[in-house]
């Protein structure tokens, strides 16, 4: 009932007051600025409110004031200090999006879009790499891989005009990225390696949260998925252990969730076991209790995916289906062909071959769509194991000589001998099992490293018992 004026000047005594009082919450200060028409200190204030919220981490009620901050900004005449702020705030928000609603929801990729043109209006080569950074996110998630590669590409031609190894290390970091999935192990490697030499824990550990995550910590998360393919299957699980360590060293909760719902899925997908059931259970405790439903869906997908290698089909199924739908919804498709053909191998043991055809109908479009090689061997096998269940042995051996066929050319030597190892004990059951021996041998010989682990543990009992 009060008169604007009269009200105002209420509000101001009262912020006046509340500033001069340790511990009022900075939302508070920046709600009776803002009642007060103080506009600049609003926008102060509520910046802090978001930033705190943020570490904390509180991802909805930093968006909240972010949102109301940047209302504010549109309230102000235009300034060069103004505009700052507003790229400021929207950097904020990108972050905070990223954490809360997932890289492909229409809020995160209209945010990235707004920097983006912002960048490209006024010439800032550094905001215009955040700007990408967002596109590509957007691009990346939902398993367009050829298209992300291309931003990855200008990302890593526009860091080279500034003065910030960061953003460099950044473009190959993405480029890395791109290329595991698109099953390109030699590429992949050198970019990620390129972006090992590039970034500094030192310089850069304090800046986690500037593209989401840790580059470097990333980096090494799909260093790891390319050791997965190779073989190497020690290397990367001594590698996940130092990035488990290093999370301590970043202290930022989205790396932690990113990072351990990356590790949970390379070394669950590559049987790499207890080590990836252990993480996918860290996974989901750590994002369900910061509310971070993407990694935790990952999670919960990897502990599932992992059951499945172990032939707890019913167990896993549940788990799994519910984990995929949330993928789906969150619009994270890139990991979906190797999680769909997984979900269709344990519906095919289970009887569920109509549920399971469809399954791997999905896979196999991902696959081709988007160019996502480093499925394409395991949705080979998937559909062997369906032919298998139904009946058909011919078939399911020519897909399962295809899968080999396609990991070997690929140079997927784990993938290589999990077909190799549905090969062989279908060739047993024909009466071929010295051939089938034969090349199974052959496959386990070239591998130097992870004999402890449950695969070659169970290919070395395959191999004995053919003897």
């Amino acid at each position: 009932s009060l008169l604007n004026r009269r009200r105002q000047e209420i509000h101001g005594r009262i912020f006046d007051v509340l500033q001069r009082i340790e511990g009022t919450m900075p939302s508070v200060l920046a709600q009776h600025a803002a009642e007060a028409g103080r506009l600049a200190d609003a926008i102060r204030y509520g910046r802090i409110a978001a930033e705190q919220a943020l570490r904390r981490p509180a991802y909805a009620e930093a968006i909240a004031h972010l949102e109301t901050t940047l209302a504010l900004i549109d309230r102000q005449p235009p300034s060069p200090e103004v505009e700052r702020e507003r790229k400021d705030l929207l950097l904020l928000s990108g972050q905070a999006q990223i954490a809360h609603f997932g890289y492909a929801h229409d809020t995160t990729i209209n945010t990235y879009a707004e920097i983006e043109r912002i960048a490209r209006e006024t010439g800032d080569n550094e905001l215009l790499i955040e700007g990408l950074y967002g596109r590509w996110a957007g691009n990346y998630v939902p398993g367009r891989n050829p298209l992300a590669l291309e931003i990855a590409d200008s990302i890593c031609e526009v860091s080279n005009r500034v003065d910030d190894s960061l953003a460099r290390a950044l473009g190959h970091r993405l480029r890395g990225t791109v290329l595991t999935m698109m099953g390109r192990t030699d590429e992949a490697t050198a970019a990620l390696k390129e972006t090992e030499r590039l970034y500094d824990p030192a310089q850069h550990g304090e800046q986690a949260a500037r593209f989401g995550q840790d580059v470097g910590i990333a980096g090494n998360c799909y260093r790891i998925g390319v050791l997965t393919l190779e073989g190497r299957l020690d290397s990367a699980a001594s590698l996940a252990r130092d990035v488990v360590r290093d999370l301590d060293r970043v202290s930022h909760a989205h790396t932690a969730g990113y990072a351990l719902g990356h590790l949970a899925y390379f070394l669950c997908a590559a049987e790499i076991l207890p080590l990836g059931e252990d993480t996918a259970r860290r996974t989901i405790e750590i994002s369900e209790r910061d509310r971070m439903p993407l990694w935790a869906a990952l999670g919960h997908a990897s502990q599932s995916m992992a059951h499945v290698h172990q032939g707890r089909d019913q167990e896993a199924l549940p788990e799994l289906k519910n984990a995929l739908k949330t993928l789906k919804d969150l619009d994270f498709s890139v990991f979906r062909p190797m999680l769909l053909a997984t979900y269709a191998i344990a519906l095919a043991r289970t009887g569920q071959f109509s549920l399971a055809t469809a399954q791997l109908g999905e896979a196999q479009e991902l696959v081709e769509e988007n160019d996502a090689r480093y499925s394409e061997a395991e949705v080979c096998r998937a559909e062997g194991h369906l032919l298998l269940a139904q009946g058909n042995k011919l078939s399911a051996e020519a897909s399962f000589v295809h899968a080999i066929g396609r990991a070997r050319d690929l140079g997927h030597l784990s993938w290589e001998m999990r077909a190799a190892e549905d090969l062989a004990k279908l060739m047993r059951e024909s009466g071929r099992a010295a051939e089938g021996r034969t090349m199974l041998s052959a496959i386990h010989g070239r591998f130097k490293e992870g004999h402890s682990l449950p695969m070659l543990q169970r290919v070395a009992q395959v191999i004995a018992e053919t003897v």
